[in-house]
């Protein structure tokens, strides 16, 4: 199947256009692939009607060209068609020179993030110390998701189905097809936790004496463990005492 410039720049670059991204439930090969075939299939039918139109207005510029080299003398008409060839090149250059750097840009790889520092992005207010493995599991934040042991099928079709509602029904079986044959072959993740975090992380949701909340202030400190009757830890923080 013939590939539009803009997929093949889009797979080149391991890109996707921002409204056709859809974000995968799970970190995994197989999603991936999943979902970079549903990208690509949302791009094409993105740019599918512009290159309609493109391909009307070149039968119209072929006609208006026919009409006059008809009417023009030879030299004229050689003069003009040569002018406007090369402006075309000029203009073509100009712009894939301009698209090549824009993806240059966003394919750069970010820098990595320093690790942090678990001794300082903890604030232990419970009286008693806590053991590393705790303490990484706290650094990581609260927004931080332990990856699944099992493939959650429903979350992938459920992400899937949405987005390729508006393709035509042969584009949209295609993904189907595709989706179910990767999701057969799809294996767990690899754990994103260590046997001893993942027991840290069970102990602190057992107990219900503490409460774990982000701290609002400060960049040396990310990360707040008090306990939940009192509040004294939390009180003395809102005063400025342990900032």
């Amino acid at each position: 199947m013939r590939q539009s410039g803009n997929v093949k720049t889009q797979r080149k670059y391991n890109l996707g256009r921002d409204f056709a991204n859809i974000k995968p439930p799970i970190k995994s090969a197989a999603a991936s692939r999943i979902l970079r075939l549903a990208s690509h299939a949302l791009v094409r039918e993105r740019i599918r009607p512009t290159r309609y139109e493109l391909d009307k207005t070149a039968r119209t510029l072929l006609a208006t060209h026919l009409q006059l080299s008809s009417v023009l003398a030879p030299r004229d008409w050689e003069l003009i068609d040569q002018s406007t060839a090369a402006q075309e090149q000029l203009l073509l250059k100009r712009n894939t020179t301009r698209q090549t750097k824009k993806y240059d840009n966003l394919a750069r790889k970010k820098p990595v993030a320093t690790p942090l520092n678990p001794d300082r992005t903890v604030i232990n207010l419970l009286g008693e110390s806590i053991n590393d493995s705790t303490k990484t599991v706290l650094t990581k934040g609260l927004n931080f998701a332990p990856t699944p042991c099992s493939i959650p099928y429903q979350d992938f079709i459920g992400g899937i189905e949405p987005a390729i509602r508006k393709l035509p029904k042969e584009a949209a079986e295609e993904i189907r097809s595709q989706v179910t044959h990767f999701l057969k072959k799809a294996v767990p993740p690899k754990p994103n936790l260590s046997k001893e975090e993942k027991e840290a992380l069970k102990e602190l949701k057992t107990r219900k004496d503490i409460a774990i909340l982000p701290v609002d202030k400060g960049n040396a400190t990310t990360r707040i463990y008090l306990p939940r009757s009192g509040h004294h830890g939390f009180a003395q923080l809102k005063h400025g005492a342990l900032l």
